[in-house]
């Protein structure tokens, strides 16, 4: 399995989770270490009433993302951070740190 796998826009996710533009455009998201693979649609915002700009559906391998640098386990937990560069979304420690693309906001979230 590779650290992320991209889905199909129907396919059913566990968790929905939004990022948004005024929270220093990145979203740190918690669970339970026993879940070693997450599925998860993903979207993103300027703000709290902005309309949601889809990103994706994933599915990570935690494990994988852990040994390679991208995200980490903290005691009985996984945490994982979205944070947006540009037009890209990406999976990283930190905003320092190396960072693995997973998806790209469409064009019209910039002109909209």
């Amino acid at each position: 399995m590779k650290m992320v796998t991209p889905l199909n826009d129907s396919e059913v996710t566990h968790r929905t989770w939004n990022g948004r533009d005024d929270i220093h455009q990145h979203y740190i998201g918690h669970f339970s270490a026993s879940e070693h693979v997450m599925t998860l649609a993903l979207a993103w915002k300027r703000e709290k009433d902005a309309p949601l700009f889809p990103v994706g559906r994933f599915r990570f391998d935690m494990p994988a993302l852990v040994e390679a640098g991208f995200a980490r386990k903290h005691g009985a937990e996984y945490v994982v951070r979205f944070q947006r560069t540009g037009s890209l979304i990406e999976v990283a420690r930190n905003r320092s740190s190396d960072a693995l693309k997973i998806g790209r906001l469409p064009e019209r979230y910039f002109t909209e």
